[in-house]
């Protein structure tokens, strides 16, 4: 198959042409009537945005609308998605709105694209971790914070061991965090845990579990 290297040189050079010119955004450009073309003695196309060879043509450009961008922006915000930090906040004892399934907020506005069951049926917590080792003392405090506009029910948290064969410690806190509340959590022992490994940083996870959380985020633990 034999391709016309002439004909793709100058197409390539066209698009080139074009791209900079909505790259630059000079409206001048944007009439196909102000663009020329012509042909040198060596047979290759030029464009220019002023005459330049008593042999030009108007080139044929496909037609470039310029985007007032401003405009547009306002326009998305207009019909962009809307929560309650205007109104109040969430208000999940309203209900689902039966018209599009998102939440209602305080005073009453419904017009949201924050689903409720996300909001106001699962529970999102985010657990931090520190851990210190003192003197023979260890603490475990685990920071956790309730992310939905409901209350976190039931929680049961625990600190479990990686190098003691699943070695489970229960942290002392609240059962219930309000919502958007935050909670801590400890654990205290007057013996190190690493006593077998003294050499050995401890290796754990924070395991959380509640009556209605569905998703729990988890940062790495932080070392005292």
């Amino acid at each position: 198959m034999r391709f016309n290297l002439t004909l793709l040189f100058n197409s390539v050079l066209l698009s080139l042409f074009l791209q900079s010119l909505v790259t630059r955004g000079l409206s001048s450009f944007c009439s196909a009537d102000e663009i020329y073309k012509w042909t040198d003695k060596s047979g290759r196309t030029h464009y220019s945005d002023k005459p330049f060879t008593n042999g030009q043509t108007q080139a044929k450009l496909p037609n470039v609308k310029k985007v007032d961008f401003k405009k547009r922006i306002q326009k998305l915000k207009k019909f962009s998605d809307k929560s309650c930090v205007n109104h109040g906040g969430i208000d999940c004892s309203q209900g689902v709105d039966k018209s599009d399934g998102s939440v209602i907020c305080l005073d009453g506005h419904k017009d949201n694209l924050i689903k409720f069951e996300e909001r106001c049926i699962n529970v999102k917590l985010y657990v931090e971790t520190e851990l210190s080792q003192e003197n023979g003392i260890t603490e475990i405090k685990a920071n956790i914070r309730n992310e939905s506009a409901i209350i976190a029910k039931g929680l049961n948290v625990k600190f479990k061991l990686e190098d003691f064969r699943g070695l489970e410690f229960k942290l002392e806190g609240a059962k219930n965090i309000e919502a958007y509340g935050l909670e801590v959590y400890t654990f205290i022992s007057r013996e190190k845990l690493d006593k077998q490994y003294p050499n050995k940083k401890i290796v754990g996870k924070t395991m959380v579990k509640c009556d209605n959380c569905s998703n729990i985020k988890r940062k790495k633990i932080r070392y005292k």
